[in-house]
Protein backbone atom coordinates (compact mmCIF):
# COMPACT_ATOMS: atom_id res chain seq x y z
CA UNK A 1 0.00 0.00 0.00
CA UNK A 2 3.12 2.12 0.84
CA UNK A 3 4.69 1.72 -2.55
CA UNK A 4 1.66 2.29 -4.40
CA UNK A 5 1.07 5.52 -2.65
CA UNK A 6 4.54 6.61 -3.22
CA UNK A 7 4.73 5.53 -6.43
CA UNK A 8 1.31 8.18 -7.16
CA UNK A 9 3.24 10.72 -5.42
CA UNK A 10 6.55 10.37 -7.49
CA UNK A 11 4.20 10.21 -10.53
CA UNK A 12 2.99 13.26 -9.95
CA UNK A 13 6.20 15.42 -9.93
CA UNK A 14 6.36 17.04 -13.26
CA UNK A 15 8.02 19.71 -15.11
CA UNK A 16 6.05 23.30 -15.06
CA UNK A 17 4.22 23.56 -18.20
CA UNK A 18 5.50 27.52 -18.36
CA UNK A 19 8.92 25.82 -18.22
CA UNK A 20 8.13 23.29 -21.06
CA UNK A 21 6.90 25.89 -23.39
CA UNK A 22 9.27 28.60 -22.31
CA UNK A 23 12.31 26.26 -23.47
CA UNK A 24 11.24 25.15 -26.57
CA UNK A 25 10.16 28.87 -27.57
CA UNK A 26 13.76 29.59 -27.25
CA UNK A 27 14.98 26.91 -28.96
CA UNK A 28 12.97 27.15 -31.74
CA UNK A 29 13.79 31.44 -32.08
CA UNK A 30 17.53 30.48 -32.01
CA UNK A 31 17.34 27.13 -34.48
CA UNK A 32 14.16 27.12 -35.96
CA UNK A 33 13.99 23.61 -35.00
CA UNK A 34 16.83 22.52 -36.63
CA UNK A 35 18.07 18.66 -35.92
CA UNK A 36 21.32 18.44 -33.90
CA UNK A 37 24.26 17.07 -36.02
CA UNK A 38 26.62 16.48 -33.59
CA UNK A 39 26.08 12.79 -31.89
CA UNK A 40 26.36 14.13 -28.26
CA UNK A 41 23.76 16.74 -29.10
CA UNK A 42 21.23 14.01 -30.21
CA UNK A 43 21.75 11.90 -26.96
CA UNK A 44 21.17 14.86 -25.36
CA UNK A 45 18.25 16.08 -26.66
CA UNK A 46 16.64 12.25 -26.62
CA UNK A 47 17.76 11.71 -23.22
CA UNK A 48 15.97 14.87 -21.69
CA UNK A 49 12.66 14.27 -23.95
CA UNK A 50 13.02 10.62 -22.12
CA UNK A 51 12.85 11.28 -18.41
CA UNK A 52 10.63 14.08 -19.18
CA UNK A 53 8.09 11.49 -19.34
CA UNK A 54 9.34 9.41 -16.63
CA UNK A 55 9.76 12.40 -13.49
CA UNK A 56 9.94 9.68 -10.85
CA UNK A 57 12.79 7.29 -12.23
CA UNK A 58 15.06 11.04 -12.65
CA UNK A 59 14.05 12.13 -9.14
CA UNK A 60 15.23 8.61 -7.49
CA UNK A 61 18.14 7.57 -9.48
CA UNK A 62 21.35 10.27 -8.25
CA UNK A 63 23.63 9.12 -11.42
CA UNK A 64 20.57 10.06 -13.80
CA UNK A 65 20.23 12.89 -11.91
CA UNK A 66 23.74 14.34 -12.13
CA UNK A 67 23.83 13.56 -16.19
CA UNK A 68 20.66 15.09 -16.68
CA UNK A 69 21.67 18.28 -14.84
CA UNK A 70 25.62 17.99 -16.59
CA UNK A 71 23.39 18.22 -19.79
CA UNK A 72 20.52 20.84 -18.91
CA UNK A 73 20.58 22.21 -15.44
CA UNK A 74 17.22 23.97 -15.94
CA UNK A 75 15.15 21.29 -17.04
CA UNK A 76 17.08 18.62 -14.25
CA UNK A 77 16.08 20.60 -11.29
CA UNK A 78 12.17 20.59 -12.52
CA UNK A 79 12.59 16.51 -11.48
CA UNK A 80 13.62 16.72 -7.77
CA UNK A 81 10.57 16.70 -5.49
CA UNK A 82 10.28 19.77 -2.82
CA UNK A 83 11.77 18.62 0.27
CA UNK A 84 12.49 21.36 2.78
CA UNK A 85 14.42 19.25 5.80
CA UNK A 86 16.24 16.16 5.93
CA UNK A 87 18.05 13.79 8.58
CA UNK A 88 21.06 11.61 7.96
CA UNK A 89 23.50 10.35 10.48
CA UNK A 90 21.39 11.65 12.83
CA UNK A 91 22.14 15.65 12.07
CA UNK A 92 19.11 17.00 10.49
CA UNK A 93 19.38 19.80 8.07
CA UNK A 94 16.19 22.16 7.41
CA UNK A 95 15.17 25.26 5.37
CA UNK A 96 13.48 27.69 7.64
CA UNK A 97 13.12 30.68 5.64
CA UNK A 98 13.30 32.37 2.60
CA UNK A 99 13.85 36.03 1.58
CA UNK A 100 13.71 38.21 -1.49
CA UNK A 101 15.06 41.43 -2.47
CA UNK A 102 16.24 43.05 -5.50
CA UNK A 103 18.53 40.88 -7.30
CA UNK A 104 19.33 38.54 -4.71
CA UNK A 105 17.76 35.62 -2.28
CA UNK A 106 18.78 34.85 1.16
CA UNK A 107 18.00 31.12 2.44
CA UNK A 108 18.09 30.51 5.95
CA UNK A 109 19.32 26.96 6.47
CA UNK A 110 19.96 25.06 9.73
CA UNK A 111 21.48 22.06 11.30
CA UNK A 112 21.51 20.81 14.12
CA UNK A 113 22.37 17.30 16.36
CA UNK A 114 19.47 15.09 17.06
CA UNK A 115 21.88 12.53 18.70
CA UNK A 116 24.68 14.09 20.08
CA UNK A 117 26.48 17.51 20.17
CA UNK A 118 28.69 17.67 17.04
CA UNK A 119 27.40 20.54 15.91
CA UNK A 120 28.49 24.00 18.10
CA UNK A 121 29.49 27.75 17.09
CA UNK A 122 32.88 26.67 15.63
CA UNK A 123 31.08 24.69 12.71
CA UNK A 124 32.70 24.82 9.33
CA UNK A 125 30.96 23.23 6.24
CA UNK A 126 34.80 22.68 5.05
CA UNK A 127 34.16 23.67 1.61
CA UNK A 128 31.76 20.91 0.88
CA UNK A 129 28.08 22.34 0.37
CA UNK A 130 26.62 22.58 -3.29
CA UNK A 131 24.47 24.71 -4.89
CA UNK A 132 22.80 24.04 -7.90
CA UNK A 133 20.72 26.32 -9.21
CA UNK A 134 19.83 27.70 -12.52
CA UNK A 135 20.56 31.01 -14.13
CA UNK A 136 22.25 32.15 -10.53
CA UNK A 137 25.27 31.78 -8.50
CA UNK A 138 25.36 31.50 -5.01
CA UNK A 139 27.65 30.85 -1.69
CA UNK A 140 26.76 29.79 1.97
CA UNK A 141 28.04 31.50 4.84
CA UNK A 142 28.12 30.76 8.68
CA UNK A 143 25.35 32.76 10.47
CA UNK A 144 25.06 31.83 14.11
CA UNK A 145 24.86 29.11 16.23
CA UNK A 146 22.23 28.74 19.33
CA UNK A 147 23.47 26.97 22.01
CA UNK A 148 19.74 26.55 24.06
CA UNK A 149 18.71 24.99 20.78
CA UNK A 150 21.83 23.76 19.48
CA UNK A 151 21.07 24.83 16.04
CA UNK A 152 23.70 25.98 13.85
CA UNK A 153 22.33 29.03 11.55
CA UNK A 154 23.33 29.44 7.53
CA UNK A 155 22.64 32.11 4.96
CA UNK A 156 22.71 30.63 1.40
CA UNK A 157 23.07 33.90 -0.68
CA UNK A 158 21.65 33.34 -4.37
CA UNK A 159 22.04 35.92 -7.05
CA UNK A 160 21.11 36.44 -10.63
CA UNK A 161 17.61 35.91 -10.86
CA UNK A 162 15.87 39.57 -11.52
CA UNK A 163 13.31 39.00 -13.43
CA UNK A 164 14.07 36.39 -16.00
CA UNK A 165 11.88 33.82 -14.28
CA UNK A 166 8.04 34.26 -14.21
CA UNK A 167 7.92 30.98 -12.29
CA UNK A 168 9.20 29.11 -9.20
CA UNK A 169 12.78 28.32 -9.66
CA UNK A 170 14.01 24.94 -7.32
CA UNK A 171 17.17 24.98 -5.84
CA UNK A 172 19.29 22.20 -4.30
CA UNK A 173 21.43 22.72 -1.60
CA UNK A 174 23.71 19.76 -0.61
CA UNK A 175 26.22 19.07 2.31
CA UNK A 176 28.49 16.45 2.52
CA UNK A 177 30.59 16.57 5.72
CA UNK A 178 31.44 19.59 8.01
CA UNK A 179 34.26 20.26 11.37
CA UNK A 180 33.49 21.17 14.83
CA UNK A 181 35.42 21.47 17.73
CA UNK A 182 37.36 23.79 16.08
CA UNK A 183 40.31 25.62 18.55
CA UNK A 184 42.17 29.23 17.73
CA UNK A 185 45.31 29.89 18.82
CA UNK A 186 46.27 33.62 18.81
CA UNK A 187 50.05 35.26 19.46
CA UNK A 188 51.54 32.09 20.28
CA UNK A 189 55.16 32.18 21.33
CA UNK A 190 57.02 29.69 20.32
CA UNK A 191 59.25 27.96 22.35
CA UNK A 192 62.81 28.16 20.49
CA UNK A 193 65.69 30.79 20.80
CA UNK A 194 66.60 31.65 17.27
CA UNK A 195 69.98 32.24 18.20
CA UNK A 196 70.41 28.58 17.86
CA UNK A 197 68.64 28.58 14.23
CA UNK A 198 71.99 26.72 12.68
CA UNK A 199 72.50 25.97 8.71
CA UNK A 200 70.28 22.74 7.91
CA UNK A 201 72.12 19.41 7.46
CA UNK A 202 69.70 17.21 7.15
CA UNK A 203 67.38 18.27 4.13
CA UNK A 204 64.88 16.86 1.41
CA UNK A 205 64.34 17.51 -2.06
CA UNK A 206 60.83 17.07 -1.86
CA UNK A 207 58.11 16.98 -5.05
CA UNK A 208 56.00 20.95 -3.88
CA UNK A 209 52.54 20.40 -3.85
CA UNK A 210 51.18 23.98 -3.02
CA UNK A 211 52.24 26.87 -1.22
CA UNK A 212 51.49 30.55 -0.53
CA UNK A 213 52.74 33.62 0.20
CA UNK A 214 53.80 36.75 -1.67
CA UNK A 215 57.33 35.71 -2.62
CA UNK A 216 56.01 32.42 -3.78
CA UNK A 217 55.07 34.28 -7.28
CA UNK A 218 58.09 34.21 -9.46
CA UNK A 219 59.02 31.12 -7.87
CA UNK A 220 56.60 28.33 -7.93
CA UNK A 221 58.83 25.32 -7.97
CA UNK A 222 57.63 21.76 -8.29
CA UNK A 223 60.43 20.27 -6.70
CA UNK A 224 62.06 22.57 -3.75
CA UNK A 225 65.16 21.73 -1.05
CA UNK A 226 63.15 21.29 2.36
CA UNK A 227 63.86 20.61 5.78
CA UNK A 228 63.97 16.43 6.58
CA UNK A 229 61.03 16.24 9.17
CA UNK A 230 62.29 15.60 12.19
CA UNK A 231 61.41 15.17 16.06
CA UNK A 232 58.46 17.52 17.04
CA UNK A 233 59.59 20.74 18.68
CA UNK A 234 58.97 20.64 22.58
CA UNK A 235 56.49 22.64 24.73
CA UNK A 236 54.51 23.67 21.73
CA UNK A 237 51.21 23.60 23.19
CA UNK A 238 49.08 23.54 19.89
CA UNK A 239 46.93 20.30 19.56
CA UNK A 240 47.21 18.59 16.47
CA UNK A 241 50.28 20.71 14.82
CA UNK A 242 53.58 19.87 15.49
CA UNK A 243 57.16 21.58 14.40
CA UNK A 244 59.25 19.57 12.71
CA UNK A 245 62.19 21.21 12.24
CA UNK A 246 63.96 25.06 12.08
CA UNK A 247 67.21 26.16 10.43
CA UNK A 248 68.48 27.11 7.19
CA UNK A 249 68.56 26.10 3.48
CA UNK A 250 70.32 28.43 1.24
CA UNK A 251 70.43 31.43 2.95
CA UNK A 252 66.68 31.01 4.22
CA UNK A 253 64.93 30.47 7.42
CA UNK A 254 62.89 27.34 7.22
CA UNK A 255 60.36 27.03 10.04
CA UNK A 256 58.59 23.19 9.45
CA UNK A 257 55.14 22.44 10.87
CA UNK A 258 53.33 18.66 10.25
CA UNK A 259 49.56 18.15 10.37
CA UNK A 260 48.14 14.46 10.04
CA UNK A 261 45.31 13.80 7.56
CA UNK A 262 44.93 17.47 6.75
CA UNK A 263 42.08 16.82 4.65
CA UNK A 264 39.87 15.88 7.88
CA UNK A 265 40.62 18.55 10.09
CA UNK A 266 42.08 21.59 7.87
CA UNK A 267 44.54 21.99 10.52
CA UNK A 268 46.56 25.15 9.64
CA UNK A 269 48.46 28.32 10.92
CA UNK A 270 51.36 31.23 10.32
CA UNK A 271 54.58 31.99 11.37
CA UNK A 272 55.77 35.97 12.06
CA UNK A 273 58.98 37.17 13.44
CA UNK A 274 59.32 40.30 16.01
CA UNK A 275 62.53 42.32 16.08
CA UNK A 276 63.76 44.49 19.25
CA UNK A 277 61.09 47.22 18.52
CA UNK A 278 58.18 45.27 18.14
CA UNK A 279 57.83 45.00 14.40
CA UNK A 280 56.35 42.10 12.77
CA UNK A 281 57.49 40.09 10.22
CA UNK A 282 55.75 38.10 7.89
CA UNK A 283 57.26 34.75 6.08
CA UNK A 284 58.16 35.65 2.46
CA UNK A 285 56.48 32.46 0.90
CA UNK A 286 55.89 28.76 2.15
CA UNK A 287 55.75 25.40 0.87
CA UNK A 288 53.70 22.29 0.98
CA UNK A 289 54.97 18.50 0.46
CA UNK A 290 53.94 14.81 1.93
CA UNK A 291 57.23 13.13 1.87
CA UNK A 292 55.04 9.64 0.76
CA UNK A 293 53.01 9.85 3.92
CA UNK A 294 49.68 10.73 5.85
CA UNK A 295 51.19 13.64 7.03
CA UNK A 296 51.46 17.08 5.11
CA UNK A 297 54.23 19.11 5.71
CA UNK A 298 54.79 22.97 5.20
CA UNK A 299 57.87 25.13 5.51
CA UNK A 300 57.84 28.75 6.31
CA UNK A 301 60.44 30.64 4.71
CA UNK A 302 61.87 33.70 5.88
CA UNK A 303 64.74 36.04 3.96
CA UNK A 304 66.13 36.93 6.86
CA UNK A 305 70.22 36.71 7.14
CA UNK A 306 71.50 34.20 9.14
CA UNK A 307 73.70 36.54 11.68
CA UNK A 308 70.76 38.76 12.05
CA UNK A 309 68.60 36.29 13.33
CA UNK A 310 69.29 36.23 16.66
CA UNK A 311 67.79 39.58 17.60
CA UNK A 312 64.32 38.25 16.19
CA UNK A 313 61.61 36.44 18.12
CA UNK A 314 59.22 33.78 16.69
CA UNK A 315 55.30 33.82 17.28
CA UNK A 316 52.32 32.29 15.07
CA UNK A 317 48.49 31.63 15.02
CA UNK A 318 47.34 28.66 14.46
CA UNK A 319 43.45 26.80 13.71
CA UNK A 320 42.50 23.45 14.56
CA UNK A 321 39.55 21.54 14.56
CA UNK A 322 38.76 18.36 16.98
CA UNK A 323 35.83 16.40 14.80
CA UNK A 324 34.69 15.77 11.28
CA UNK A 325 31.43 14.51 10.74
CA UNK A 326 30.37 13.36 7.52
CA UNK A 327 26.92 12.70 5.70
CA UNK A 328 24.44 13.58 3.21
CA UNK A 329 22.22 16.19 3.47
CA UNK A 330 20.11 17.55 0.85
CA UNK A 331 17.47 19.73 0.52
CA UNK A 332 15.08 20.66 -2.02
CA UNK A 333 13.05 23.90 -2.26
CA UNK A 334 11.39 26.92 -4.25
CA UNK A 335 12.28 30.61 -5.00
Amino acid sequence: MFKDKYKSLMDSVNAPQQLVDSIIDSESKKHKFNLPKKPAMIFATLFICFFIALPAAAANNADIYRLMYMISPDVAQFFTPVQTACEDNGIKMEVVSIYEKDNEIQVCITMQDMTGDRIDGTIDLYDSYTINAPFSTGHCSFSEYDAETGKAMFIVSLEGFGNYLPFETPVKFSVRRFLSRKTHYENVVIPFDLKNAETATDVIYADITGGGGTGLKDRCPDYATVLAPDVPLENFDVNGIDITGIGYIDGRLHIQTAVRNRKENDNHGCFWLVDETGNKILYDYSLYFENGTDTSYQDYVFDIPQGNIGLYRMQGEFWTSGMLTEGNWSVNFKV
